[in-house]
């Protein structure tokens, strides 16, 4: 439950979690898959356990605390490959292509969280500069530094391999 929390990576609902684990295919100890009320009743647990914490200013928003969301994001790499996890978040935030245009999940906070996911599995310029143009279109982001992500991919890659 917390890597899932940990790909989405921003502040989000309980049903974001439960489309993570839905897309990443993790089940229950029980070996069933996740339920949304299993989902909020382990929120609420880590929320009580302090391993998560509520967003001051939009009621129902979570993410895992510091150093755990690191920890449980960097545990990923290990567990899926690049191309799952990719997958796996597209998938949570209705970025596929072949689903209508319509506005995706959560704004920009989950676009960027596609975008640090890109960087830290070593994406290639090109797939940073496919992934920002797509992204660009439904996000209005004329403001950001498309060269700046894409230059930071070397440096991505070398944290792939630690």
């Amino acid at each position: 439950m917390m890597q899932a929390s940990a790909l989405i990576w921003t502040w989000h609902p309980a049903h974001l979690t439960h489309d993570a684990l839905s897309a990443l295919n993790m089940k229950q100890a029980s070996g069933k898959a996740f339920t949304h009320a299993a989902v909020v009743e382990a929120c609420n647990e880590l929320l009580a356990a302090g391993l998560m914490v509520n967003q001051p200013t939009r009621p129902g928003y979570t993410r895992l605390a510091e150093p755990d969301r690191l920890n449980q994001y960097h545990a990923l790499f290990h567990q899926f490959t690049p191309k799952i996890l990719r997958q796996a978040m597209i998938r949570v935030i209705e970025l596929d292509a072949k689903r209508s245009h319509g506005w995706p999940r959560l704004a920009r906070e989950t676009g960027i969280a596609l975008l640090r996911l890109g960087v830290y599995m070593g994406s290639t310029p090109p797939e940073m500069d496919a992934l920002w143009q797509r992204l660009r279109l439904v996000y209005a982001w004329n403001d950001l530094d498309r060269p700046g992500l894409c230059r930071r991919v070397r440096c991505g890659s070398n944290l792939r391999r630690r």
